[in-house]
């Protein structure tokens, strides 16, 4: 399928870390309407990622949207803030939607969180043994997680945006890797795994391998 049969054509790509009430549509291959939506394990919607790179206070103050900065009323404001790299994500998904559009190569698909229940996603996410969520678009930081993400904190209004994260206790990462090279090994693999479904770009593969050397378990 070449570039040119796609004229007119719409293609809809939507990432999702919002678990209050997940509006789900099916992904779809049919022309004229080509779609793919990814819920990202580990993710939240506020992460910390986005808190540096994002626009400044004071543009952030002409919009109003002030209050949005803090987590301050939060019960989880003392932890770590989310540093899931959901720009990772991005990075390969605005890579396969070009694809998508100019060559007619399919972008991958990935299955959705496991809830119970789409209309009430926070209280019936599934989570695995370690806490993080089961499900999802999968990558190295949940495929080998070293942390428990927390794709929201408990609170009033605001709370519901805010991420955060904590480490995994001594015991349950020498359970997981009794060895450093077993970690090594185990991130490896995932990320292999994840840039040969094309979830993670290889220069993001390469990022991920070089932050994992610098991790410390036990």
């Amino acid at each position: 399928m070449g570039a040119a049969s796609l004229s007119g054509w719409r293609f809809r790509l939507t990432i999702s870390v919002w678990l209050i009430s997940l509006n789900r549509q099916p992904d779809s291959d049919a022309a004229p309407n080509l779609y793919r939506s990814y819920e990202i394990a580990g993710a939240s919607h506020v992460h910390d990622w986005v808190l540096k790179w994002g626009a400044d206070d004071a543009d952030v103050a002409k919009t109003g949207a002030g209050g949005f900065q803090s987590n301050a009323p939060c019960a989880q404001r003392a932890e770590s803030p989310n540093l899931f790299p959901t720009q990772y994500v991005l990075d390969a998904a605005w890579s396969n939607l070009e694809r998508w559009s100019r060559q007619g190569v399919a972008p991958p698909k990935a299955e959705p969180l496991r809830v119970g229940d789409a209309k009430r996603g926070r209280a019936t996410l599934a989570l695995d043994e370690v806490g993080n969520a089961r499900g999802g678009l999968r990558t190295p930081y949940v495929e080998a997680p070293v942390v428990r993400y927390g794709a929201y904190m408990d609170g009033p209004g605001i709370c519901e945006l805010w991420g955060y994260q904590t480490a995994l206790n001594p015991a349950d990462l020498k359970r997981l890797y009794p060895t450093r090279a077993a970690f090594l090994a185990k991130i490896r693999a995932a990320t292999q795994k994840a840039v040969a479904d094309r979830r993670l770009t290889a220069r993001d593969g390469r990022k991920v391998l070089q932050e994992a050397e610098a991790v410390r378990l036990h």
